[in-house]
């Protein structure tokens, strides 16, 4: 999507690496949705987490998958340094070199509104039974990275 999206271009380089990151996060996912449901659940079963509505207890979930999980803020830099492994041929695995790599605007803007938008839309997944939740985090990855390159279209051509 961000190529079609940011360069106007189809073709996706080294397609078959960036979807075996994607396969192996597609993983991670699929244990961390049951077991961030079943841990909240277990928290409030032994009152050391409020129970509460429907909507706060899916919030709950949420957050614990958000913070302790790995999802929003942690992912995205995984992401990115997905991303400098691939285009370096896997060959430069320097946390230093990558963090100089980085753009820190990226770092104090973009993770926040990621965790906000994680949050919430985890929530609204939690609501969903079980064997939808992998499916609505894919869509919603795709809906994010959708949102990123047309904001990073925008700032390219402001």
């Amino acid at each position: 999507m961000k190529c079609l999206i940011v360069k106007r271009n189809l073709k996706v380089d080294k397609l078959l690496q960036r979807a075996s990151v994607w396969g192996i996060w597609g993983m991670w996912f699929v244990i961390a949705f049951p077991l961030f449901s079943a841990g909240v659940e277990n928290l409030i079963a032994q009152n050391y987490w409020p129970a509460g509505s429907k909507l706060f207890v899916a919030f709950s979930k949420s957050l614990f998958i958000c913070i302790l999980g790995g999802y929003a803020w942690f992912m995205m830099v995984l992401h990115e340094y997905a991303n400098y492994l691939i285009k370096s041929n896997w060959r430069k695995w320097s946390l230093k070199g990558f963090a100089a790599s980085v753009d820190p605007q990226f770092i104090i803007n973009f993770l926040w509104k990621s965790f906000a938008f994680w949050v919430t839309a985890h929530t609204f997944t939690y609501l969903l039974s079980g064997e939808w939740r992998v499916f609505m985090a894919a869509i919603l990855s795709v809906v994010l990275g959708f949102f990123l390159s047309v904001a990073k279209r925008q700032k390219m051509t402001a």
